[in-house]
């Protein structure tokens, strides 16, 4: 399954218009908060659980899609914290934990389309060895169409 993203979509003009947006989605239970400025459109979350995150409708988190284990399970992996649960912010930082204890604690995820995470504590120096950025989560752009590149910001959905 690979994503395909539209630059027409409905879903992408609105955030075109509004890069600040901030929107909150609940079951009762919990409550996903995504913050579009930080979303750097990797599709882990729509692969991950396709029944709760689906940009062909709206609104494109269907909080009834999954359990709620499920679903703060899956938003802990968000790449690059776009996604995160309202109050349990330690739900991300379990899930940095728990890929540090699967191996050397880097996990790199080339997305089809899109970036290249790197999950896990990282730091990126510049070609004079100043530390550029630093992160559990970071995503590389690949398109090199990024306002900040080398680091994706998204910019790859406008130009598919």
């Amino acid at each position: 399954m690979f994503l395909s993203y539209s630059k027409t979509s409905s879903f992408y003009t609105e955030i075109d218009h509004n890069p600040t947006m901030e929107k909150e989605y609940t079951n009762g239970e919990t409550t996903v908060v995504w913050r579009a400025e930080k979303c750097v459109h990797s599709g882990i979350c729509l692969l991950g659980l396709p029944k709760v995150f689906n940009l062909q409708r709206r609104p494109w988190v269907d909080m009834e899609g999954a359990d709620t284990t499920a679903i703060e399970a899956q938003v802990a992996k968000c790449p690059s914290g776009a996604l995160t649960i309202k109050g349990k912010d330690y739900l991300r930082e379990q899930h940095l934990d728990e890929i540090a204890q699967e191996g050397e604690g880097i996990e790199i995820t080339v997305v089809k389309g899109g970036p290249v995470i790197v999950s896990g504590v990282a730091r990126v120096k510049n070609p004079r060895g100043r530390v550029w950025k630093e992160g559990q989560d970071l995503a590389f752009c690949r398109c090199e169409k990024s306002q900040n590149y080398p680091f994706c910001d998204g910019s790859h959905v406008k130009h598919d």
